[in-house]
């Protein structure tokens, strides 16, 4: 199984703290990205993401992560089977989100615990 791993852009996102330059900034649609202007290749945001969402280019040496093309990711309109999507970090975008979770699941045989559908 692939499980590739991108940025969450978290509520309170431990990178954007770990960075001593201010190079993770979030856009007017609320999405973090990092402005490789001022990112120096420090990698303390590479290990401050417990996600793996950030990497180093190895050509620039700076940080690279998801930015969700702006609010319009590519990955999304690509997906032929509608497996990827962007919702909205809200009750109603988690809910959405754990519609499309639980028949994945039940298929692969993973235990939900009474409640959480």
């Amino acid at each position: 199984m692939l499980l590739p791993m991108v940025c969450l852009q978290c509520e309170d996102p431990l990178c954007q703290e770990a960075c001593p330059n201010g190079a993770i900034i979030e856009n007017e649609y609320g999405i973090l990205y990092v402005d490789s202007a001022l990112c120096i290749g420090c990698m303390n945001c590479v290990t401050a993401c417990v996600y793996g969402g950030i990497a180093i280019d190895p050509v620039t040496k700076k940080a690279v992560k998801c930015d969700l093309c702006s609010g319009d990711p590519a990955c999304a309109k690509a997906c032929e089977y509608g497996a990827i999507t962007l919702v909205k970090r809200e009750p109603s975008g988690l809910q959405q989100r754990r519609r499309g979770v639980t028949p994945a699941f039940r298929t692969l045989r993973i235990q939900i615990e009474e409640g959480q559908e």
